[in-house]
């Protein structure tokens, strides 16, 4: 049997000029490095960035402090639901690639105006 998790329950961010970013705190980052696969599925319901568009990334990292990779990202043209699939086998840097930490960043058009961002990430591990 798999273990599901909420990575993140509906939110809504909004940011303004001179907000460009905003990551998942630290220690809500998701430590998975006990599974071997992940079924990830990320319900957008609203993103929108004045100008430049913003953009939802679902990254992963092995080690804290190391760097991410980016599993997915997504734009307005991705509004809906969007699974993601990884496994701990794909080869090391793939976007496919299982890592032993999953966090989400919200990336704004900075300085170019506001910004929204409405969604829910949940996912099975085995």
């Amino acid at each position: 049997m798999g273990r599901t998790v909420e990575l993140q329950p509906w939110i809504t961010l909004r940011g303004a000029t001179g907000w460009p970013e905003l990551m998942q705190e630290v220690d809500d980052w998701l430590d998975v490095s006990n599974y071997k696969t992940a079924s990830v599925r990320i319900e957008l319901r609203q993103i929108y960035g004045a100008v430049t568009g913003c953009t939802l990334y679902l990254e992963g990292c092995d080690q804290s402090g190391g760097l991410f990779t980016t599993h997915k990202s997504l734009g307005s043209a991705n509004v809906g639901t969007t699974m993601v699939y990884l496994l701990r086998q794909a080869p090391y840097g793939a976007a496919e690639r299982l890592n032993n930490l999953l966090r989400w960043k919200v990336v704004g058009p900075g300085n170019n105006g506001e910004w929204v961002a409405c969604f829910r990430i949940t996912a099975v591990f085995k």
